[in-house]
Parts: C-alpha cells; sequence; structure tokens
C-alpha cells in the first residue's frame, strides 16, 4: 500500500534539460512548506531554457505575483509572450491596443478631444493581415458605395425629371386638345347659327345628334317638329352669336362632351330676341353634335 506524501518529503531538485518542472501539486505543497522562492528559481531556471514556453511563464507569473513581484510576474509573461513564434505578434498587437487605450483614457480623464486615427494602428498586423491594408479596403468600399449611392440618386433625379417633362407634354397635349376642341366647337356653332340665318332647315337640322333631348321634347324628331315651322317659310332669320364659352370633359363612356354657352341675338322681321342659351354637345365621328340646347 502507498505511503501519503508529506510536504517535507518533497525536494527541488536543480533542472537539467530532462528534468521536468515541478507540477502544480508539488508548488502547492512547497508553498506550504515554504519553499515557493525555490519554485520560483527553480521554474526560472526552465524559463530560460524554454523562454517561450507560455505554460512555465504562465505558472512562474503565478508564483511572482503570490510572493509580491508584480514587475517580474509582468516580465515574465511578456518575455515568453514575446518569445512565442504564434503568440508574439498577437503580444505585440495587444501592446499596441493597450496603449491607445490608454491614450484614449487619459484624454478622456483631461477632458480632451479623442484622438480619431490612434498612433501605432496601422502597425497592427496578423500574419499579413494589417489594418492599415484592411483600412484601405474599407475606404475604396465606402467609396464604391458612396458613389453607387450617387448614381443611384442621379438616375432617379433623372427619370423624376422625365417623369415630369412626360406629364409636363401629356398635360400640354391634353390642352392643346381641349382648345382645338373648343375652337372646333364655336366653330360648329357658328356654322349652326348660318344654317339657321339662311333658312336652310335640312342643315340646320344635321347639327342635332340622333340622341337629343332637353326639358321639352324628349326626341331629335319631336324638337324638329317644333323648329321646323319656326324656320322654313320665313323671309328673313338674323342669328348672332357672341361670349361663347366652351368646356370639354370626357364621360364615362369615353365619348368626348363639351358645355357651350353663349348669347344669341335673334332678328326676323319686327322680333327682335336676346338670349343666354346653354348645349350640351357630343363628339361623334369626327363631329360635334348638338345633344340638348335650352336657354
Amino acid at each position: 500500500m502507498a505511503k501519503p506524501v508529506s510536504a517535507s518529503s518533497v525536494t527541488l531538485q536543480p533542472s537539467s534539460p530532462a528534468t521536468s518542472a515541478p507540477d502544480n501539486l508539488s508548488i502547492m505543497l512547497m508553498a506550504r512548506e515554504g519553499q515557493l522562492e525555490q519554485v520560483a528559481e527553480q521554474l526560472k531556471v526552465e524559463l530560460e531554457r524554454d523562454r517561450s514556453n507560455l505554460s512555465l511563464a504562465n505558472r512562474l507569473a503565478i508564483i511572482y505575483a503570490a510572493l509580491g513581484r508584480i514587475e517580474e510576474s509582468r516580465e515574465a509573461l511578456e518575455t515568453a509572450l514575446a518569445s512565442n513564434a504564434v503568440s508574439a505578434k498577437t503580444f505585440e498587437n495587444l501592446k499596441v491596443l493597450a496603449g491607445i487605450q490608454f491614450a484614449r483614457s487619459y484624454a478622456q480623464a483631461l477632458g480632451q478631444p479623442v484622438p480619431p486615427n490612434p498612433q501605432g494602428l496601422e502597425t497592427l498586423d496578423g500574419d499579413g493581415l494589417q489594418v492599415g491594408a484592411l483600412k484601405q479596403q474599407l475606404l475604396a468600399f465606402e467609396q464604391a458605395k458612396a458613389k453607387a449611392e450617387a448614381e443611384r440618386l442621379a438616375a432617379e433625379r433623372l427619370a423624376a425629371q422625365q417623369r415630369a417633362a412626360e406629364k409636363l407634354a401629356a398635360e400640354r397635349a391634353a390642352r392643346a386638345k381641349e382648345e382645338a376642341s373648343a375652337r372646333a366647337v364655336e366653330k360648329m356653332l357658328t356654322q349652326w347659327a348660318r344654317a339657321w340665318s339662311s333658312v336652310d332647315f335640312e342643315r340646320y337640322a344635321s347639327f342635332y345628334d340622333v340622341s337629343f333631348s332637353n326639358d321639352r321634347f324628349k326626341t331629335r324628331a319631336d324638337w324638329l317638329a317644333f323648329r321646323k315651322p319656326r324656320i322654313v317659310g320665313k323671309s328673313s332669320i338674323r342669328v348672332e352669336l357672341s361670349d361663347i364659352e366652351v368646356q370639354v370633359t370626357k364621360s364615362n363612356q369615353g365619348l368626348t362632351r363639351a358645355k357651350a354657352r353663349f348669347s344669341q341675338r335673334y332678328e326676323s322681321g319686327r322680333l327682335r330676341l336676346n338670349a343666354r342659351k346653354e348645349m350640351d354637345l357630343v363628339y361623334r365621328g369626327n363631329q360635334w353634335f348638338i345633344q340638348s340646347e335650352g336657354s
């Protein structure tokens, strides 16, 4: 049966390349015996043989810290980190970042502005991956992004200008068409008055649409039957129109319609009449027709 191990039975021997460093249990036991300084010396010797051994450095740093030797604790870690091929660059980067953080904290404590581009930041390097190169790539990305955004906004402005121009052109075309229609209505009313003045009933009747109706007469035939004896046989008729106002619209059925208002002066023999008239007109087959007529 194995005998228990006591702290007094553990002895640290000078280390050789073939001798392993004390493990954690041995270190704890030697600390109980007040031999922590000896452990530190042995680990220091071992670390000098293998300066990049992070495990040894970490144990030595902890022992130094337990002994209150903080500066030596930090130096042990820094030496190992700087000597280790894997951690050396990481350690350098860490020191740069720690310096930058310190500078920022110091500036903030003094109420000074924090430097936007801290010194040393560009030197950070990780296996060929550098902050400066990455920032250049980020800058290129931001520039490309800004250019794309500027091009998008320019395209949107151009499209908006084109839409506005097309809308303006359409509005102008619509107004021009409406004005042309209004002139055509005025011309048709002039011809209607001329046919009436010429006592040309057939011509006069041709201006009335098949769907004509008004408050008194519900059909075109009834209206023309009423109007014929008031035109045919008259020796003289004179009809003059003035102050003609025309408003052209579109109906729900897609028909172009117009409402005309005008002053009418009628003379026949001794009869003289002045009236303000209103007509509804419809456009069919490239011609305007009277659909309703009243005073």
